[in-house]
């Protein structure tokens, strides 16, 4: 009989945190969404202002959340393409300015900082810092 109420009392506890861990799913699906729709927002209004502060909002968010798939999906988009990517820059399709902000500087000055507050997102940090001093080195030589 004890043995009855344990298991129930267990499989009630196990139901309860699936439920809670469900909902902080949700929430965090929520949130990431929220923010990204915050972000086109402010692309759509070129508003250069909002733009700044809901991209550093989010890259706080994904940051928190160590989601180093949509942070690498931020950092390419700012850094451009790759050297050996694109043979005549001027030929590609990558604008180095979003909404009149230099896209470099909005990674130096806006995203490393903010990665640079989670230990689990610091590989991804210093690939992306590498690589953007690689591209800044290639630039000033040509």
């Amino acid at each position: 009989m004890l043995a009855d109420i344990i298991a129930g009392a267990t499989f009630g506890i196990e139901k309860t945190f699936v439920s809670l861990s469900r909902l902080a799913v949700d929430e965090v699906v929520q949130t990431r969404a929220h923010l990204e729709a915050q972000l086109a927002s402010a692309l759509a209004l070129e508003s250069p202002k909002e733009y700044l502060q809901c991209l550093l909002s989010y890259v706080r968010f994904l940051t928190r959340e160590a989601d180093e798939l949509r942070l690498r999906e931020v950092c390419e988009s700012l850094l451009g393409p790759t050297f050996g990517a694109v043979a005549d820059p001027k030929n590609s399709q990558w604008d180095p300015f979003v909404l009149g902000i230099q896209k470099h500087l909005l990674l130096k000055e806006t995203v490393f900082p903010a990665m640079a507050s989670n230990r689990k997102v610091q590989r991804l940090l210093s690939e992306f810092m590498n690589a953007l001093s690689e591209y800044e080195l290639s630039e000033n030589e040509n």
